[in-house]
C-alpha cells in the first residue's frame, strides 16, 4: 500500500509539473499572436486580387461511338453536347481587367463559357483570352476597371522552410459563395521540383515550388503568397492518393522566365520559345582542366535540327549557354526557351575532354498544342481591328505566321480610308514602334491624340498617316 501511495504521489507530481510546463509564456503567446495577425493582414491585402473561375467545357464523346459514353461508374449516358463545369482560381494582374490563371482551367473553352467572380461578389463573363499550353498559363480579360492587381514577389529569394499562403477557390467554395477567397497556410517543402514527365510531357512543369499549404481542386491558377503579401507562385498541381490534398502541392515559380511568358500573354501575343533539338542527360562529371564541371550530356541530336546544323554531337557536355554557366538540364531548357529564335547564341561545351566554343541559332520550338488568342474587335476612327485568328487569316488569305493586328473593316470616307487603309492590311508599327500584341496595340492607339502613323506589312512596307 505504501509503495502504491508513493507511485500515485509521484504520478500526480509529474502531471502537475507537466501541466505547469505546458502553459505558454507571455512571450510565446505574443509571437503566436504576431504570426496570427500577419496571416490575417496577408489575407486582407491579397483577397481583393484573387478571382474565382468557372469554365463550362463542352463534353466530346469518344470517336468509337459518338453518341454514347461509358462513365467511370460503368453506367452509360448520352452526353453529347453536355457542358461540364471546371473550377479554378485567378490572380488580377492589371487594373483594367486582366486575370492570370492556369491554361488547364480554361483549356478548350470559349471566352463566353468562362465566368469570373471577384472578391466583391461581382460576376463577369470573360471577353478575351491568350493562352500558352506549354507553360500552363493563360491571361483572361474581363470588362472591368479599377481592379487591384496583385504584387509580384521575388521567387529567387525563397528558401526551404519559408512560410507561404495559398488563396483561391478550393472545391468551388468561393465561386458558390460571395467570391471571397479561402486561405491555407504552410511552408516551402522543396524547390526546383520537376513533374514534366509525370504530369504531361507536352507541357513544361519544371522548377516548381513544393508546399504543404493545402492545394485542392479549384485552387489551380490562384496565388502562392509570402508573408509580405507578395505573389511568388501560381498554384498548379497536387500529388495525392485520394484526389484531394495530402499536403504535397506544387506551384509554378514566379521566376524571371515565368514573368517573361506572362508579359507576352498580357500583350496578347503567342509565346515563342527557342529550340535546339537535343535530348539531355544530367550526369556528374569531374572538372575539366580545373575550370568547370560538365554535368549536362547530350544523349542524342535530332536530325536537321538547329543543334545538328551547329555541329553538336552525342556525348558533348554543356558548360555555358549565352555565357551563363549551366548546372542542370532543366536550367538549360529554360535558357534556350528564353533565347527565342533566329539569333546566334554562344555555347561552350566539352568534347572528348577538350573545351570547345560554338555558335548556335535556336529555332522556334514546335508545339503540338498551340495556345489561343481571342480578343473582341475594336474600332478606332472608323477602322475595325481584329486579332489574326484562323478565321481572320482565312478571310483575308493571310499566312499562318501573321501576328500583327488585322484591319477587318474601314468606313468609307473616313480619314483612315482616305489615307489608304484597306481590309486585310496587317499593322506592323505604330508611330515607328513595333505594335507588339493586340492588347498593347489597342491601348496604345486609343490613348493617342493627333496624327498617327501606321506601318503596314508587305513588300515593300507602306507607311500611312492618319490625321
Amino acid at each position: 500500500m505504501f509503495r502504491l501511495w508513493i507511485a500515485v504521489l509521484l504520478t500526480t507530481s509529474f502531471l502537475t509539473v507537466a501541466s505547469l510546463r505546458a502553459q505558454p509564456s507571455p512571450d510565446d503567446l505574443l509571437r503566436v499572436e504576431q504570426l496570427q495577425n500577419t496571416l490575417a493582414a496577408v489575407a486582407e491585402e491579397v483577397r481583393p486580387s484573387v478571382v474565382a473561375i468557372r469554365a463550362l467545357r463542352r463534353f466530346t464523346a469518344p470517336q468509337a461511338n459518338p453518341s454514347v459514353t461509358t462513365l467511370p461508374s460503368g453506367r452509360t449516358h448520352s452526353m453529347r453536347g453536355m457542358l461540364i463545369p471546371s473550377i479554378g482560381s485567378g490572380i488580377i494582374i492589371d487594373r483594367h481587367g486582366l486575370i492570370l490563371t492556369n491554361e488547364h482551367v480554361v483549356h478548350d473553352v470559349e471566352p463566353d463559357g468562362i465566368e469570373c467572380i471577384l472578391s466583391t461578389g461581382d460576376r463577369y463573363t470573360v471577353q478575351g483570352m491568350t493562352t500558352d499550353p506549354r507553360s500552363d498559363l493563360a491571361v483572361l480579360s474581363i470588362d472591368a476597371e479599377n481592379l487591384k492587381p496583385a504584387v509580384w514577389g521575388d521567387s529567387d529569394s525563397l528558401r526551404q522552410g519559408h512560410f507561404v499562403v495559398v488563396m483561391g477557390n478550393p472545391l468551388g467554395t468561393a465561386f458558390e459563395g460571395d467570391g471571397r477567397a479561402a486561405m491555407s497556410f504552410g511552408i516551402i517543402s522543396a524547390l526546383g521540383q520537376d513533374l514534366t514527365q509525370k504530369l504531361d510531357p507536352g507541357r513544361y512543369y519544371g522548377n516548381l515550388i513544393q508546399t504543404d499549404a493545402r492545394i485542392n481542386p479549384g485552387n489551380s491558377g490562384g496565388p502562392l503568397v509570402n508573408l509580405k503579401g507578395e505573389v511568388v507562385g501560381i498554384a498548379t498541381a497536387v500529388s495525392s492518393r485520394t484526389g484531394g490534398s495530402d499536403g504535397v502541392g506544387y506551384a509554378i515559380s514566379l521566376s524571371k522566365e515565368t514573368q517573361w511568358i506572362i508579359h507576352q500573354l498580357v500583350d496578347g501575343q503567342e509565346v515563342k520559345y527557342g529550340y535546339l533539338g537535343v535530348h539531355l542527360q544530367d550526369r556528374n562529371r569531374p572538372r575539366i582542366g580545373g575550370r568547370a564541371s560538365a554535368r549536362i550530356i547530350i544523349s542524342s541530336v535530332e536530325p536537321e535540327s538547329p543543334a545538328h546544323r551547329a555541329g553538336l554531337q552525342e556525348g558533348d557536355a554543356i558548360l555555358r549557354f549565352d555565357r551563363k554557366a549551366v548546372s542542370n538540364a532543366d536550367e538549360f531548357v529554360r535558357l534556350v526557351a528564353l533565347a527565342g529564335s533566329g539569333k546566334s547564341v554562344p555555347l561552350s561545351i566539352v568534347r572528348d575532354g577538350q573545351p570547345l566554343d560554338l555558335d548556335v541559332v535556336p529555332g522556334l520550338r514546335p508545339s503540338p498544342d498551340r495556345g489561343v488568342n481571342i480578343e473582341p474587335d475594336f474600332t478606332w476612327q472608323g477602322t475595325t481591328f481584329s486579332v489574326p485568328n484562323s478565321d481572320i487569316r482565312a478571310r483575308f488569305a493571310l499566312p499562318e505566321s501573321t501576328a500583327g493586328p488585322v484591319i477587318s473593316a474601314v468606313v468609307a470616307g473616313t480619314p483612315a480610308d482616305k489615307a489608304g487603309l484597306r481590309p486585310g492590311d496587317v499593322v506592323a508599327e505604330l508611330n515607328g514602334q513595333p505594335v507588339g500584341g493586340f492588347r498593347r496595340f489597342r491601348r496604345s492607339i486609343q490613348s493617342l491624340a493627333g496624327t498617327v502613323r501606321l506601318t503596314i506589312e508587305g513588300q515593300p512596307r507602306r507607311e500611312l498617316v492618319i490625321p
